[in-house]
């Protein structure tokens, strides 16, 4: 009968140290709340000193942005979860708990039982042996609540692995996010220095292009195909204003067959590798053309600075 006791006093124990588990739980989740709310308001600070020189920039901090909202969904969704699993825990234990308090009713009610009858000796060894195998019957049983708290314990301790990993999940796309920001400031500041000693020419701004992207030429041209100002091998010039204006008129001809817009970018690669690369935009409500000529297509970072730059002029 003792060590039905120490055991039912051992599953109570192993309960109680389940429950301040649960609390510390509690507090690491709230201490994820805590660094997520820092690092929306660093989000926030480094999107107000972001610059507004280039539309590419503006595009990837969007895009930053909805990483941090999908990191704040995915927390949302483990904070949820956590809630589940303590609800479910908590309902497990309580059953646990029950089971428990039933196991030591019949465990005195047998002993009662027993020392009522000791006056008569067989009908006493009767109800000892009744005992006995009531109590074998209760030990069975307390070992199997033992079990189930148990196995609820490694399940618990399984939710806390999973919790973990999200948690270095989103620890990892905070990095991405921030590296897409340092990436983005960079990539801005150097695509400023090249162009930097271009004294807002359209020509200096197109030699600038070609030099820092190993262009053979690189050809500013109107919507109908004329050249306004062109760097590089004069043999091309001509040829790469009209590939741009023609390039725009077959994508005209594509809406009633897809649904396909104005052109923005293009890209046309020979057998040989040479590369023609062209980009359009708006500017004092004209639509102009940027087309470059070499071995590779240039970086978007350093177009847009060109566009930027040629915009200016222009104006």
């Amino acid at each position: 009968m003792q060590a039905v006791l120490i055991g039912a006093a051992g599953v109570v124990g192993l309960a109680i140290g389940f429950i301040i588990a649960l609390s510390q739980k509690n507090k690491a989740v709230a201490e994820y709340e805590k660094r997520l709310e820092e690092a929306r308001q660093k989000l926030e600070q480094v999107r107000k000193e972001a610059g507004e020189h280039m539309e590419k920039e503006r595009a990837r901090a969007v895009e930053a942005e909805k990483k941090t909202a999908q990191t704040d969904e995915k927390l949302a969704a483990l904070q949820k979860s956590s809630e589940e699993q303590k609800r479910e825990l908590g309902a497990k234990l309580k059953e646990t708990q029950a089971s428990l308090a039933e196991a030591e009713s019949g465990r005195s009610k047998a002993l009662a039982q027993a020392e009522a009858n000791l006056n008569g000796k067989t009908q006493a060894e009767g109800r000892a042996k009744q005992a006995e195998t009531h109590g074998a019957q209760l030990q069975k049983k307390v070992e199997e609540l033992e079990g189930s708290l148990q196995a609820a314990q490694g399940e618990a301790a399984t939710h806390a692995e999973a919790a973990d990993r999200r948690a270095k999940e989103i620890q990892k796309l905070r990095a991405e996010v921030a590296s897409l920001k340092r990436q983005t400031s960079a990539g801005l500041e150097e695509s400023m220095e090249i162009f930097a000693g271009t004294e807002g020419s359209l020509e200096g701004t197109l030699k600038a292009l070609m030099d820092a992207e190993g262009q053979k030429a690189a050809v500013l041209a109107d919507a109908n195909g004329i050249v306004v100002a062109a760097v590089g091998e004069k043999s091309v010039r001509e040829g790469m204003a009209a590939t741009s204006q023609l390039v725009g008129s077959m994508c005209t001809q594509l809406v009633d067959m897809v649904p396909f817009s104005s052109v923005r970018a293009f890209v046309l690669q020979d057998t040989q590798s040479n590369v023609i690369a062209g980009r359009s935009f708006v500017t004092n409500g004209e639509t102009v053309g940027l087309a470059t000529y070499g071995p590779r297509v240039p970086s978007d970072r350093v177009l847009d600075g060109a566009m930027a730059n040629l915009s200016a002029a222009l104006e």
